[in-house]
């Protein structure tokens, strides 16, 4: 039936609109006569990047964690090996009930922090307020090629901080890749990668070196009046063609 109505609607459309490259090339893949074009999502706001200098690097993780398609497991592993260190993950938004039952089994309660949720900007400032960011998309012991891209990914990289991102191979992973030079994109199933990750982060951040790298390209790429331009030029090329 919902392949039914998709092929109804998608025969009365004049251009498609989806938000990935992968999720183009799919569409693409099943309808090939149809006039198809990607509009990413994007930020609004432009922050004012700092170097901050917290008592402990704080990694926040801003938005949904749900349990096996978000979990943070791999990286309190990693933060298990280093109890020794002034590190803080920070969780803002929901967070499901079980989360510092597994930070109990790893030991590292007192490295745990929820935030539950806070208005948007709220949400934006404490992305300012950490050292480092963290993503994760998939449970990593049955990843598959994604053509999803987290919203949250344009807020981070916005920022120019460094962000460990446990995700699979796909349009996220491609998207980190390509517009930052300071995070770390582990998308295998091997555990020390993450922690491989935040020992770096770490020595960073304790020699002061941990600084934002934003990355002009996407600022000029993924900001909201560009994608507005680029809903306009579809608009354009809808109507001219009903036009003539």
């Amino acid at each position: 039936m919902k392949k039914m109505v998709e092929r109804y609607v998608l025969k009365h459309t004049d251009c498609l609109i989806v938000n990935t490259k992968g999720g183009e090339e799919l569409y693409k893949a099943h309808y090939n006569n149809m006039n198809i074009t990607t509009i990413t999502n994007g930020f609004d706001y432009r922050s004012i990047s700092s170097v901050v200098r917290n008592d402990r690097m704080i990694i926040s993780h801003v938005g949904h964690l749900y349990g096996l398609q978000r979990d943070p497991e791999r990286l309190f592993a990693a933060m298990a090996k280093m109890k020794d260190c002034r590190i803080l993950f920070r969780s803002i938004g929901d967070t499901y009930k079980g989360i510092m039952g597994k930070a109990a089994r790893f030991g590292i309660e007192d490295m745990i922090e929820i935030t539950g949720n806070v208005p948007h900007e709220q949400a934006l400032a404490h992305i300012q307020a950490s050292d480092v960011l963290f993503l994760s998309q998939l449970a990593y012991f049955d990843r598959h090629f994604s053509i999803s891209i987290a919203n949250k990914s344009y807020e981070y990289l916005e920022t120019g901080k460094p962000v460990i991102a446990d995700l699979p191979e796909g349009d996220n992973a491609d998207l980190f890749r390509t517009y930052s030079s300071n995070s770390y994109v582990i998308t295998d199933k091997d555990p020390e990668k993450i922690h491989h990750a935040l020992k770096d982060v770490y020595e960073k951040w304790s020699s002061g070196n941990l600084k934002p790298q934003i990355n002009p390209a996407f600022i000029d790429r993924f900001n909201g009046q560009a994608l507005t331009q680029q809903l306009a030029e579809v608009f354009d090329f809808v109507l001219n063609g009903i036009n003539r």
